[in-house]
């Protein structure tokens, strides 16, 4: 199998997954950007891969490690910039949805997690075993178990029984 071949038949299977993840680590035009950068990593990485885990978790790894990269770049860059974000801009952290979709609050719970929380709770909406979520984290099953609870606990304390909302899993 060729080089575009086999990066054919990882972007194939994962681009979805690459996508939520950029998703969960980037806002707006941000997001094609993080997910561009993605693609060019895993493409740039892809005669590094040695077969150790399946292709698609080593891609995801890489995505991953590109968004954790990329965010701390625009958290930087957001830092830096001289204006001032107005009132209207701040986000709401009342720790109620007042009335607001349920994408954009759990949008604005992705951006209070840590990269690893963020992380593990993007492959969990993808559906994803604690195995292959270890296996992409470097976490062992039993921390990525933990970890979920309490990622899941502090959302369901900040926004279930404020809404009428369940919980997410």
């Amino acid at each position: 199998m060729t080089r575009d071949e086999r990066f054919r038949t990882v972007y194939d299977s994962s681009a979805r997954q690459w996508r939520s993840l950029a998703r969960g680590f980037a806002r707006g035009p941000d997001q094609e950007d993080l997910f561009q950068d993605m693609v060019l990593q895993i493409w740039r990485t892809l005669d590094s891969f040695k077969g150790a885990a399946r292709p698609e978790t080593w891609a995801y790894r890489v995505a991953l490690n590109t968004a954790i990269s990329f965010r701390r770049r625009t958290l930087l860059r957001d830092r830096h910039r001289a204006d001032v974000a107005s009132p209207d801009d701040t986000p709401d952290t009342t720790g109620s949805a007042g009335g607001r979709d349920e994408m954009a609050v759990l949008a604005e719970f992705l951006e209070t997690l840590p990269d690893v929380d963020r992380a593990l709770l993007a492959l969990y909406l993808e559906d994803l075993s604690y195995r292959e979520m270890a296996d992409i984290t470097g976490l062992s099953d039993n921390h990525v178990g933990v970890r979920l609870h309490q990622i899941k606990k502090r959302f369901t304390e900040r926004y279930v029984g404020r809404t009428q909302w369940t919980s997410i899993g």
